[in-house]
């Protein structure tokens, strides 16, 4: 925050150093400035809607609670490969950067003849109280989807036939950077959506990129935070922050009169 300071009477010099003194005090007592919005954003829900699907004819069905995503040629009586996303509830969400709970991703990775997806989009749907705008927000993430073949040596997950290759090789999710979003606003600040990881331990550790199991349903949390588009945005004095700089102002005034009356006297 920048000071403009008035050039002061010749009759009454006032020295730098004492102006900057009687600032200090009026600010010293207490914080200048601070958030003035609630800790919190009410959510009314949350939606994971799948679209723009990449390498493959992908059935998708955004309507039920638990969005899908099928693709894939059966090899199996199991059905297609896809995906399945089962948002979290409403509630509240912490604007301080706190990792929250976004939902449950499932891949059912089903033996399939090609071709597979490459990649495919998740579209965030939020429906936001307190006086947010816009009362729905949107942001979308781009999921890579790496189908690997399920003979011959593994790209991920070490040996074939073992651990996560026991039923042939693992197959390779990461989501990557937000591929569109508009900040919404809060409290006078904006905010845009974050997701951090996947996770099987309940948000204890998160990771970029998920193994799936051949002919196998693994599911995994999504956790995220909401992070600030400006972190100097929506920081503004409180109302006891004014009182004691116009407390300080008018300590100089005084010293200032003072030093006048001596002079003339």
């Amino acid at each position: 925050m920048s000071h403009f300071l008035p050039s002061a009477p010749t009759s009454s010099p006032m020295s730098f150093s004492r102006l900057t003194r009687a600032i200090a005090v009026a600010v010293a007592v207490g914080p200048v400035f601070s958030m003035s919005v609630s800790a919190q954003v009410p959510v009314t829900s949350i939606k994971g809607l799948w679209q723009n699907a990449i390498g493959a004819p992908t059935t998708i069905d955004n309507v039920p609670s638990t969005t899908t995503a099928r693709w894939g040629d059966p090899a199996t009586p199991s059905g297609q490969s896809g995906y399945n996303f089962a948002p979290s509830g409403s509630g509240s969400l912490p604007i301080d950067g706190t990792v929250f709970f976004l939902g449950t991703f499932s891949h059912l990775n089903n033996p399939i003849f090609p071709p597979s997806i490459t990649s495919i989009a998740l579209n965030f749907n939020l429906t936001l109280g307190g006086g947010a705008t816009p009362s729905v927000f949107s942001q979308v993430f781009n999921f890579a989807h790496d189908e690997t073949p399920n003979s011959g040596a593994c790209p991920y997950g070490g040996a074939n036939n073992q651990g996560v290759n026991i039923n042939g090789c693992a197959d390779r999710i990461a989501f990557g950077s937000s591929a569109s979003s508009t900040p919404f606003t809060f409290g006078g600040v904006s905010y845009f959506l974050n997701i951090i990881g996947f996770s099987i331990d309940a948000g204890a550790t998160t990771t970029p990129f998920l193994l799936t199991q051949e002919a196998f349903t693994t599911s995994a949390d999504l956790y995220g935070n909401l992070v600030r588009s400006d972190p100097f945005l929506g920081v503004v004095p409180e109302p006891s922050t004014y009182a004691l700089m116009a407390f300080g102002l008018a300590g100089l005034g005084v010293a200032s009169r003072r030093r006048s009356l001596k002079l003339t006297a």
